[in-house]
């Protein structure tokens, strides 16, 4: 199963469940000694789960960057980044034209791998 880091950390802190892997392109955080899928190889899978702000077409770029600017100094704040990391939840703070690349590569790699044919699946250890 996939699942959150929020979602199955009392779990694994518990021992009742295990992490063979992670589905992101890099280690997480909490878990640095959790491979990834590639590492494990089954290909490269980046399944983060993510969080976005949005405003609607069209917004005055001052407005936008005003948003930008208020949103990244609170996820900088430390006071923040506590209540986020209990969540599990590791802000980046992508804004703007970044953001846009990475909803554009995740929309690129779900189509992708939803359109592939079916291909068995490799068991991890």
């Amino acid at each position: 199963m996939f699942g959150t880091y929020a979602n199955v950390a009392p779990h694994l802190k518990a021992g009742t469940l295990r992490a063979p892997a992670v589905a992101n392109g890099s280690r997480a955080e909490p878990l640095p000694d959790v491979p990834t899928l590639a590492e494990e190889g089954c290909g490269y899978i980046d399944a983060d789960a993510w969080f976005g702000a949005f405003a609607p077409a069209h917004t005055p770029e001052q407005v936008t960057s005003a948003l930008d600017g208020l949103l990244n100094t609170a996820l900088k704040d430390s006071a923040v980044k506590e209540k986020l990391g209990i969540q599990g939840l590791y802000a980046l703070g992508t804004c703007g034209a970044g953001f846009a690349a990475y909803l554009k590569k995740q929309h690129e790699e779900y189509s992708r791998i939803i359109s592939r044919p079916n291909r068995p699946l490799r068991a991890l250890r």
